[in-house]
């Protein structure tokens, strides 16, 4: 009979749910008087683990009326979505750019910009405009311009494209290091100088490894959608042009390893045990390359093909809309102190897991701009490169899953496919997903 009590209330959870009808949980203050708060994180390095922790004792001895409970758990986005279906999510938690209009849609994210307007210590203005605006959402047929968009995360920290460099395998083979005016033409010529081969022919030492597809077609000229990210404008020449110019440096040029090359490793092992070059990567690699003491490295800008286009993506901290008042008016309390410059920015840049989204922090020569890397102010300065190539649409992780990840492999995968097809394959499938998205009022 118990069994079949919670069972009918779970059944009833999802109804609501499903009806857009927020469910609230009336939580009794435990016997310290505190309001309890849960926080779910998916960052769940050490050093990650570690730094929430310290952020925790801090926010906590500045606010001895509430006691967070956080949660570490590496599925926590999978967990967001079944627990924001029954109202039973956190009353805070991290998610990044591409959870948020899924979890707006359905109305389990509380809207920032009211609670935000009427906190008079509160300031968006210390935060990077291009940080904030990426944790903004509303609907396409809104066509609500992304800056008065309503904002649904806190803003934490965020990460880009950068192009790392071994200085030792430079300065063996005599080719001058890299700067952030490099040129397309000049990277793939240092490629083929950087890349050597054994007595048999053997690769040992690729020149780069292959920089992500969407942003050098955006560099190119191509755009892989519109400007509100209502069609998907994929299947062009430009993109044409930049998909077989990154084919032909693994197959014709062979500067960039294939993924039989690589097999079982990946391209940060490869370049942490110098057997790559130049390696394009996310800001969120300097934590392993910073413990390098074989060889010395470095970061400069990632070229693109005709101008500089980097991935941005953007982490905060939102506040469930479940919450009963209290609970709310705590989370947001939290998500403050969390991304303020004298609460959890202070500790979060210590490490360059990311790059904090405060700019006095961010800008600073005797915090996050210390060295490594010795340019450390390329890492920001990709910030205004940069755009998001992940669409701010409720089917996110489909067209991710299902669509882009797939049918970038496979164009660069073999050496024969038909390029052309797989783009208007690519563009139809994705334009069917688009045309999914909502048209109008959800709730």
């Amino acid at each position: 009979m118990e069994r079949e009590t919670l069972s009918k209330f779970g059944v009833l959870l999802l109804i609501l749910s499903s009806l857009g009808c927020a469910v609230y949980f009336s939580r009794p203050l435990p016997p310290s008087g505190k309001t309890v708060i849960r926080f779910l994180t998916y960052e769940t390095g050490q050093g990650q683990m570690d730094m929430v922790n310290a952020i925790k004792r801090d926010f906590e001895k500045a606010n001895p009326d509430i006691e967070v409970q956080v949660e570490f758990n590496s599925m926590a986005r999978d967990k967001i979505y079944v627990e924001t279906a029954s109202g039973t999510e956190p009353d805070a938690f991290y998610a990044v750019t591409d959870d948020i209009p899924r979890l707006a849609i359905k109305g389990a994210i509380e809207p920032l910009n009211e609670l935000i307007a009427r906190d008079k210590a509160s300031n968006l203005n210390i935060y990077f405009p291009e940080v904030v605006n990426a944790l903004r959402y509303a609907p396409p047929y809104l066509k609500i311009p992304r800056a008065k968009q309503e904002l649904y995360a806190y803003p934490i920290h965020f990460s880009t494209d950068i192009l790392f460099y071994n200085k030792d395998l430079f300065e063996k083979a005599g080719v001058p290091f890299p700067t952030d005016k490099w040129t397309w033409a000049q990277m793939i010529e240092a490629a083929r100088k950087l890349t050597v081969k054994d007595d048999r022919g053997r690769i040992t030492q690729f020149g780069m490894f292959l920089p992500d597809t969407a942003t050098t077609i955006e560099g190119n000229g191509g755009h892989v959608f519109n400007s509100d990210y209502t069609r998907c404008l994929i299947a062009s020449p430009q993109a044409l042009e930049a998909v077989e110019t990154l084919r032909a440096l693994r197959f014709k040029d062979h500067i960039a390893p294939t993924p039989a090359q690589v097999q079982e490793t990946s391209s940060m092992q490869m370049f942490k045990l110098g057997q790559i070059a130049m390696l394009p990567g996310r800001t969120y690699m300097t934590v392993d390359f910073n413990k390098i003491t074989d060889f010395k490295y470095d970061a400069t800008l990632m070229p693109g093909m005709k101008f500089n286009v980097e991935r941005l993506a953007v982490g905060g901290v939102c506040i469930s809309r479940h919450s009963d008042a209290q609970h709310k008016a705590a989370a947001y309390r939290w998500a403050k102190f969390y991304c303020s410059p004298e609460g959890g920015q202070a500790i979060l840049g210590c490490e360059k897991n990311c790059v904090t989204a405060v700019k006095a922090l961010a800008l600073s020569p005797k915090y996050f701009l210390k060295p490594p890397p010795a340019n450390s102010r390329v890492l920001v300065d990709s910030l205004y490169d940069s755009r998001i190539t992940i669409p701010p649409i409720v089917g996110a992780s489909e067209y991710i899953n299902g669509i882009a990840t797939p049918s970038t492999d496979d164009m660069l995968r073999t050496e024969h496919m038909d390029i052309a097809a797989a783009l208007r394959n690519y563009q139809a499938a994705t334009n069917k997903l688009l045309a999914k998205e909502p048209k109008g009022p959800t709730r």
